[in-house]
Order: structure tokens, then C-alpha cells, then sequence
């Protein structure tokens, strides 16, 4: 006897599923390779992020230092020159002072005229440039505040790829 019985073609049917999990396969390892190089991303802002908001923490303790000084030089009644001189005086102290609150920052800062100017920086480049000029009354006009970031060439970034080639 014959049997009558209808076969199905399995090609067609294997070859649609090799195809989708090729797909699936492929676009797992790109999501893979996205996320990392995401993460790695972020990880730069954040440190960026941190360390200018530690720069910017340590600028306003100098510069609450120096409103300090010139209040005490205010008080006892000295010309702008003798509250500038007062001030230079104070400078290393402020200066060691600051650098003691914000480990990791390194503040250099100098008078010059009726102008104090002041660099903040991290290990990592970030600079914090700020300028103020002393008034007549023994008071300050912040001129300038700029965060910048020098850029290195050998610094190292994270790689997207950490397989081997």
C-alpha cells in the first residue's frame, strides 16, 4: 500500500529562523558594544561633572577668604593699597587653607594691581580661572570665572572594543 501523506517542506521554515537568529545574534552585540561605550561616556561627564563642581566649591571658599580679609582690613579703617598689602600677606594662608578643604585641588593665586587672580585646578585638567578687582571701599568685582578643560594626548579613554584582534 501506498501512503498518501503530505509532507512539509522544512527549508523554506529553516532558513526564515537561521536568518532571524543571525539577526537577533547581531543586533545583541551591537547593543552590547552601545551600551558600553554609553557607560563609558558617562563616566567621563560624571567625572567632569564632579570635579567642576569641586573646583567651583573651592573658588568660593578662596574667595569667602578674601571677602574675609578685605572685611578685616574694611574694619580697621585701610586704604585700598594697605587692604591689598593686608591681603598678600593672608594669601599663603588662604591658599594652604583652601587646598586643605578640597583635596585634589591645587590653587595658585596672586595679587597684581587692584586685581586678585586666582587658578583652581584637578590632576585631570580641569582649570577654574577667576579674577577680581578691589574696589576703593575694600570690596570686589568678580571680572572673571572661566572652567575650562586641557585637553592631553595621552590621556586614556575607555575603548569600545576590549576583545582581542
Amino acid at each position: 500500500m501506498r501512503r498518501n501523506s503530505k509532507s512539509v517542506r522544512m527549508g523554506l521554515i529553516t532558513l526564515f529562523t537561521l536568518i532571524s537568529i543571525l539577526l537577533l545574534a547581531v543586533m545583541a552585540v551591537l547593543s552590547v558594544t552601545t551600551s558600553n561605550a554609553m557607560y563609558s561616556v558617562t563616566s567621563r561627564q560624571a567625572n567632569a561633572t564632579s570635579e567642576g563642581y569641586e573646583l567651583e566649591a573651592a573658588a568660593q571658599e578662596f574667595m569667602a577668604n578674601v571677602d574675609e580679609s578685605l572685611a578685616t582690613s574694611r574694619s580697621a579703617g585701610y586704604s585700598q593699597q594697605s587692604g591689598l598689602t593686608a591681603l598678600e600677606n593672608d594669601l599663603a594662608s588662604i591658599k594652604s587653607e583652601v587646598q586643605a578643604d578640597n583635596a585634589g585641588v591645587t590653587v595658585s593665586a596672586s595679587v597684581s594691581g587692584t586685581s586678585i587672580d586666582a587658578t583652581f585646578e584637578t590632576a585631570n585638567g580641569r582649570h577654574l580661572e577667576t579674577r577680581a578687582s578691589v574696589t576703593s571701599s575694600l570690596t570686589y568685582n568678580i571680572t572673571q570665572w572661566n572652567l575650562t578643560t586641557v585637553q592631553s594626548d595621552n590621556a586614556t579613554s575607555g575603548n569600545l572594543w576590549s576583545g582581542t584582534s
